[in-house]
């Protein structure tokens, strides 16, 4: 075979790029240099032209950023420009004035807040030792309406002995009655002693007649007992024990 006849498939190097470079960034994800250098056979390039393409690539790019800069600075000038004119100015001033009044409200919203909690507390303290207290007015209503009907019951009573005992009438019901009179009396006593606090008018003048009734009581039971307790002993001596 001829030798001049064969063709040599050569590597082909291409030209480093600011295209070049975009193109392996946008493939790969990120720029890796032996990927680049490999894939694109400049490893055949000699160091010193490696060298040389690179500070053109890099004096290429600086002038396109400045470039790039030179044709927008006139389009930034124009957006601060409109800015700077009065109506802007009176927008962004309102803005920072809005600002300043959320921040204001926010402040008060966080001081009503606290006043309020320490408002509703201070109100449900005051609520519930009032229920606390109308609950226990509620039973002293309840035990001076009972002392009411007890002491008007023990009067009737009172009168019904006392006239019994001046007719010297049967007294197996005298002493019954004096014993529902004591009773009666037992049980007033120990609702007046849950008025100890109550120094009403009412309640003063219920004591007086409770004193009243307990002392006429005790005059009148003192002769029924006895003669009861005589009674009973004479019953008991009568009888005679069966042969």
């Amino acid at each position: 075979m001829d030798e001049s006849s064969e063709v040599l498939d050569l590597p082909v190097t291409k030209e480093l790029s600011r295209e070049l470079i975009s193109s392996v960034v946008r493939e790969n994800g990120g720029l890796d240099i032996d990927k680049l250098l490999l894939d694109n056979n400049f490893q055949y390039v000699s160091l010193d032209e490696l060298s040389y393409e690179v500070s053109a690539l890099k004096l290429s790019m600086e002038q396109s950023l400045l470039d790039e800069i030179n044709e927008s600075y006139p389009e930034y000038m124009e957006i601060c420009s409109k800015f700077e004119t009065k109506e802007n100015n009176e927008v962004l001033d309102k803005l920072k004035q809005v600002l300043h009044d959320l921040q204001q409200f926010e402040r008060k919203l966080g001081h009503l807040s606290e006043t309020t909690v320490s408002e509703t507390r201070e109100k449900t303290v005051t609520v519930l030792s009032y229920m606390k207290s109308l609950d226990n007015m509620l039973d002293q209503l309840d035990d001076i309406n009972k002392l009411s009907e007890s002491l008007r019951v023990c009067q009737q009573l009172l009168s019904s002995l006392q006239s019994m005992s001046q007719l010297q009438m049967n007294d197996e019901i005298s002493f019954e009655i004096a014993k529902q009179l004591s009773l009666i009396l037992i049980r007033c006593d120990y609702r007046f002693r849950h008025l100890e606090d109550n120094d009403s008018p009412l309640v003063m003048r219920m004591r007086n007649d409770f004193k009243s009734i307990l002392e006429a009581s005790n005059s009148l039971s003192k002769p029924i007992l006895e003669r009861r307790i005589i009674s009973k002993k004479n019953g008991n001596g009568d009888q005679k024990p069966v042969a």
